[in-house]
């Protein structure tokens, strides 16, 4: 018999080539998804059985749970509560469940005239030390909606009306609970931002605040520490010309305002041509703001050189300090952070041929800048091994070498070898 079958299969192939067709065999068409087991495997279990079996699972297109099944034990008595999205019969379902033991059972059931889930988040909305289950329902409209809900015996939707283009979660007010930052994006530039709050039934507005009309898109916007013991959203966009800018707004319990101090402020501007975000750039555990310096000696140059003055906000004098200023050489791939007594105080060169910065002392009352301070020259893999005299090394990997060389000056802002070593790094 396995003789027969085997000289059936050559005569089969022999026919093949003589038509002129060929066989292949891909692995993809020998691979099957792996069946879910553990307890993903009993949650579709029971979501072929709300259902009847035709379904298919949807992820939310952002945020930080980017899965179809998400588990969470909201309320800490160490079995987790689950959300399930998925799509029977052309209808979006959210499906909550809550764990008891090893087994589940659906609390809630529910469907959404939205296609699809923009995100999902957990947050403390009430202040009850219990988590609230946050669902963002993507309108296809740009503007998305947000459902808040409470695991209970059952589940319970708390009231809210919350439109979002993006949003941040945290204790703005500092009064033990969540509150809901919703940034609000629009094409007809009426940007805006809104501070929601749990008022002991509903969730509701508690202040807003205008947002630049020029904001286009939001990057990143995240809860973080401002200092005195305050936190707010730092959030980085881009703007109408494609430009990276900045914002920080808070909650201030003394006016009850929501307040964005960078909003029509002509001291500080936040547009910058390279994509650097708001973060602790001196580990003191608050968030510190990028604002670029437009210092350099040409206009084609802040395509490759940007500096950038890092700030932080201090609420009682509602004044910026500046806490560090550094220099980013975009084409090159490395950030030098400047002294603390050059911030301000120097401007920039750059030669796209060379590929050599030079750092200048600068005179803004004169305007004079005639001072070499410091030149980095990068050097390719094509010519990093030739001579670099006067030039010193300072890193080499295996696409870049860079030196340094420190032109002689009697300036008070003369920096060592050291100190540029130490503060060379890169990007």
């Amino acid at each position: 018999m396995k003789r027969s079958l085997t000289l059936l299969l050559c005569v089969i192939l022999i026919l093949v080539s003589l038509s002129g067709c060929s066989l292949s065999f891909n692995s993809q068409d020998l691979m099957v998804p792996p069946k879910p087991t553990g307890d993903e495997a009993q949650i579709q279990k029971i979501i072929e059985k709300q259902s009847g079996k035709e379904y298919e699972l949807l992820l939310p297109s952002s945020g930080d749970n980017k899965t179809a099944i998400i588990s969470k034990d909201v309320d800490l008595d160490g079995n987790v509560e689950s959300l399930a999205i998925y799509r029977a019969n052309g209808e979006t379902h959210l499906l909550f469940l809550d764990k008891d033991g090893n087994s589940y059972k659906a609390l809630l059931d529910m469907t959404t005239e939205a296609k699809n889930v923009d995100r999902v988040d957990f947050a403390d909305v009430d202040g009850d030390d219990v988590l609230e289950i946050l669902i963002g329902l993507d309108t296809g409209t740009g503007i998305n909606n947000l459902s808040v809900y409470k695991f209970t015996d059952t589940v319970v939707e708390i009231p809210t009306e919350c439109p979002y283009t993006t949003y941040v979660t945290g204790d703005f007010s500092d009064n033990g609970r969540d509150e809901i930052l919703s940034l609000i994006i629009t094409p007809d530039a009426s940007n805006s931002a809104n501070l929601i709050s749990h008022d002991g039934s509903s969730l509701s507005s508690l202040s807003s605040c205008d947002v630049d009309n020029s904001v286009s898109s939001i990057e990143i916007a995240k809860f973080g520490n401002i200092g005195n013991g305050i936190y707010g959203a730092f959030i980085d966009a881009l703007d109408s010309s494609e430009k990276y800018m900045s914002m920080l707004i808070y909650y201030d319990n003394n006016t009850n305002e929501l307040l964005n101090p960078l909003y029509g402020n002509g001291e500080y501007d936040t547009r910058r041509n390279i994509a650097i975000f708001c973060r602790d750039v001196n580990d003191d555990g608050m968030i510190d703001i990028p604002v670029a310096v437009n210092n350099s000696d040409d206009e084609s140059g802040s395509s490759y050189i940007q500096q950038i003055s890092w700030i932080d906000y201090d609420i009682p004098s509602h004044e910026f300090i500046n806490i560090e200023s550094d220099i980013y050489a975009v084409q090159d791939s490395y950030l030098f952070r400047l002294p603390s007594n050059w911030a301000g105080a120097v401007r920039t060169d750059y030669d796209t041929g060379t590929r050599e910065l030079i750092i200048y002392q600068y005179d803004y009352q004169s305007g004079s800048s005639d001072t070499p301070l410091l030149c980095i020259r990068t050097y390719t893999k094509e010519n990093m091994n030739q001579n670099t005299d006067p030039y010193r090394e300072l890193f080499r990997s295996d696409d870049y070498l860079y030196a340094f060389y420190i032109p002689e000056n009697d300036s008070y802002m003369a920096i060592t070898e050291d100190e540029v070593l130490s503060n060379f790094s890169v990007s």
